[in-house]
């Protein structure tokens, strides 16, 4: 799994490098970075195309079904080359209508199922720790920012933005800016949701 850093990078390089290239009316299509090398990308279009067109469900239930539900005019999945990425949305100006995912070129060796698992397995190692537990605690009631959360467990800043950066890593916490200073917040709703598969892995049910 990548940093928070990382990630960061990751995503600012799309938002500033794709760029659409849509038929006009278009519901669907696949794209890719042209100045990156050719021939892995254009085999890896090519197989996730043949996919989707012979096995749309299964293709659905494997990159699509974890996407944001608003209604786009136009999807399109974008093949790149960061290996270890699944699925990632965009919403890229001026195209509002459009819905641009990300789908890495090795996708299918990351199955949903094996990345579900690694994230609950990541989820659990937060939990195991004592500090970390409290963090989730106190981010649950309110908002923080840094220092809060230094002063209310005892821990120096540093120590505390090395654990909010695990936490990003999982989209466990969300900042926001206000008055110079970045309040975290914890999403409640990836909680739900880790615990819900972590439940389901370990008694042997459907993720």
């Amino acid at each position: 799994m990548y940093s928070s850093s990382m990630t960061r990078f990751l995503f600012a390089f799309y938002r500033q490098n794709l760029k659409p290239s849509l038929k006009e009316n278009s519901n669907i299509m696949f794209a890719k970075l042209d100045h990156f090398p050719r021939s892995k990308l254009d085999i890896a279009k090519k197989k996730y195309e043949k996919l989707y067109t012979d096995n749309l469900s299964y293709f659905i239930d494997e990159y699509l079904t974890a996407l944001p539900r608003e209604n786009y005019k136009n999807l399109v999945i974008h093949i790149g080359y960061f290996t270890q990425i699944r699925v990632w949305s965009f919403d890229i100006n001026p195209y509002k209508d459009t819905q641009w995912i990300f789908l890495g070129i090795y996708s299918e060796h990351y199955p949903k199922k094996k990345f579900i698992k690694a994230k609950v397995q990541n989820f659990i190692k937060i939990l195991s720790d004592k500090k970390r537990f409290e963090l989730i605690e106190l981010l649950s009631k309110k908002p923080y920012y840094v220092n809060e959360l230094a002063a209310e467990l005892a821990l120096t800043s540093p120590t505390i933005c090395y654990h909010l950066n695990y936490m990003l890593d999982l989209n466990l916490v969300s900042l926001e800016r206000e008055n110079n200073k970045t309040y975290y917040s914890l999403n409640k709703a990836m909680v739900k949701e880790l615990l819900t598969n972590a439940s389901a892995i370990l008694l042997n049910e459907h993720v």
